[in-house]
């Protein structure tokens, strides 16, 4: 089985919840739910931030819920690791029959949301050292670890017609290659069933030999119609733009994507 949730709970009391197992790594707005297509405006997320080679963990995380001056607020501490065997994010480097693995270890953050009349907004930290190898080697063939801080911000407005997001990714990897910037926007608009949206994405990296810092964005448009509480069909069309410097491996290119899907939850 290669589970995505597999955790416990325990309610300490009425506001505190500890929770042990394996779970998503709340590194962005949307990564409980990213797998859940009605759950989400696109029809994929950006991959200028939601992209990465560890997006789960094992471990344990203590959750404290309160009201604060009439905000609801959500407190969490999370630790644990992570392998990541066949990491589908290193293909896009390492070639698509390659398998890497991927390790984080020694993961320790906190996330923090506020929320009240439709406004949210959420701040997350978390560090961990970093590992690589390709399959076939044994585990004396990682790579040495690194040590990786991630700080995450966004700001969230839904309510009634309105939909609008701004997420702001810093990822400091400077023990390895240097620094990665992700920004996501996002503006909808709901009439009747319908809600049309835009976006745009960016990610930069500051690598330590600029000549070979990765760099590219995203302009989306989506238009989503809900046929009932529990599916919904969506169209997207993104323009990609690479902006990498020219000694950047594995640059692609520009390119145009149109993309449809139905999804449904039961």
């Amino acid at each position: 089985l290669n589970l995505e949730w597999a955790y416990g709970v325990i309610e300490l009391n009425s506001r505190l919840t500890l929770q042990f197992g394996r779970k998503r790594l709340p590194l962005f707005a949307y990564s409980e739910v990213q797998d859940v297509g009605l759950a989400i405006p696109w029809t994929h997320l950006p991959p200028q931030l939601y992209g990465w080679e560890i997006v789960n963990y094992n471990g344990g995380n203590l959750l404290y819920r309160d009201i604060w001056f009439g905000w609801a607020s959500a407190l969490n501490v999370f630790t644990g690791s992570e392998t990541a065997r066949n990491a589908g994010y290193w293909k896009i480097y390492n070639g698509k029959d390659s398998r890497t693995a991927a390790r984080w270890t020694d993961i320790v953050g906190t996330e923090w949301k506020m929320a009240r009349n439709g406004f949210e907004a959420r701040y997350v930290y978390m560090q961990s050292n970093t590992q690589n190898r390709l399959a076939g080697e044994d585990d004396a063939g990682y790579s040495e670890r690194r040590r990786q801080r991630i700080h995450g911000v966004s700001l969230t407005y839904d309510q009634d017609r309105w939909l609008a997001r701004a997420e702001l990714l810093w990822i400091d990897r400077s023990a390895d290659y240097g620094r990665d910037y992700a920004q996501l926007y996002a503006l909808g608009y709901r009439i009747g069933r319908f809600t049309p949206l835009v976006s745009y994405s960016n990610y930069r990296q500051k690598n330590n030999d600029p000549d070979i810092a990765e760099s590219h964005r995203t302009a989306s448009a989506v238009l989503r119609y809900d046929l009932t509480t529990t599916s919904a069909v969506k169209a997207q069309f993104d323009i990609w733009r690479d902006r990498s410097a020219s000694g950047f491996s594995s640059m692609h290119g520009d390119s145009r994507l149109i993309t449809i899907s139905y999804d449904r939850v039961f």
